[in-house]
């Protein structure tokens, strides 16, 4: 994994609150606009939600700046926006639907689902 604190703090808080198939991927070299992708997959909408609110209290507590967060309204893929990071939760469904491994699989998956 990278050796980054931000990354590691989020993946840790994911993993805490049962957010399962984390993945991380390095798109420092494909695009300006982001560094890092966090992806990973709720159970249920309340699960995705809550993750959610958690990661950003957290984040609070740690001084990391939450640029934007779109979809917990409904819960289905949720994504907060840190700037050098965005991290994106979702159900089983729409990450297979979205599928951005695909779209991102010539980054740098630095932990792929189920390491």
């Amino acid at each position: 994994m990278v050796d980054n604190e931000k990354i590691k703090n989020l993946f840790s808080w994911m993993e805490e609150k049962g957010i399962t198939d984390i993945e991380i991927i390095d798109v420092s070299k494909l695009t300006p606009m982001v560094d890092y992708f966090m992806i990973g997959t709720a159970n249920n909408e309340k699960l995705c939600r809550t993750a959610a609110e958690f990661i950003e209290e957290k984040s609070k507590q740690f001084n990391y700046k939450i640029l934007n967060r779109e979809g917990k309204e409904e819960g289905k893929w949720i994504l907060i926006d840190f700037g050098d990071t965005v991290l994106h939760l979702f159900l089983e469904k729409e990450r297979s639907r979205y599928s951005l491994e695909t779209l991102w699989a010539d980054g740098e998956f630095l932990k792929k689902r189920n390491e």
